[in-house]
């Protein structure tokens, strides 16, 4: 390659002559610039998942599954409304729970109606003992279950025999008391007790086990 300015041979490739300092080769214009093929590009790698922690601990053991059939099982048995005796037992101390709010007697005074209700009375025993009674059949504690009910139905005669006392007193006058939705649920309510009580105690004899 020879320098247009003073004529030196300088190596093929060079830039500036050796002689004089010339510039021997001049910058690529702009077209050539854009003819130049562009390296291909390499392929990005695709993004990768980020792992999961994972947890310190592993997942709370569950209950054993015995345990918890034993669980469903004391809960259950024994109690299953489908049974005569136990569907007549609920019934009943729903009853004397239920006895409590409406009138008990009504009493016609000088054309008026006065209503009274066992909870200005002995409503809250009937509530104890029914809500107790529900429990412990649930339990199944049927020795205190059969108490409970024992126990309810004697204060259903009691208050039975309050209310025929009373109307013994009231010599001719007994026309102006009547019986209300209160007094004819706890009725029923005792009735279904004593009846659910000898079912189960029939049943228990029959299958020769005792209470416990």
């Amino acid at each position: 390659m020879f320098c247009k300015n003073c004529g030196n041979e300088n190596p093929e490739g060079s830039r500036f002559c050796k002689q004089c300092g010339t510039m021997l080769m001049t910058a690529p214009s702009a077209s050539e610039q854009r003819s130049a093929p562009q390296p291909a590009s390499q392929p990005q790698p695709a993004p990768q998942p980020m792992s999961q922690p994972q947890p310190a601990f592993g997942p709370a053991p569950s209950a054993a599954p015995g345990l918890q059939s034993m669980t469903a099982q004391k809960f259950l048995d024994g109690t299953d409304i489908r049974r005569p005796e136990t569907a007549l037992t609920l019934g009943g101390w729903v009853l004397c729970i239920l006895c409590v709010f409406p009138a008990f007697i009504s009493v016609t005074f000088l054309g008026s109606v006065m209503a009274f209700s066992l909870i200005e009375g002995d409503g809250k025993l009937f509530l104890i003992l029914g809500a107790a009674g529900i429990v412990t059949m649930y339990l199944k504690k049927e020795k205190i279950s059969l108490g409970i009910a024992v126990a309810t139905v004697l204060l259903v005669v009691f208050e039975m025999f309050n209310f025929s006392r009373g109307m013994d007193d009231l010599g001719g006058f007994e026309n102006l008391i009547r019986k209300g939705m209160g007094y004819y649920l706890m009725v029923i309510g005792g009735i279904c007790l004593i009846a659910g009580m000898v079912m189960k105690v029939v049943k228990k004899k029959q299958e020769g086990r005792m209470y416990v």
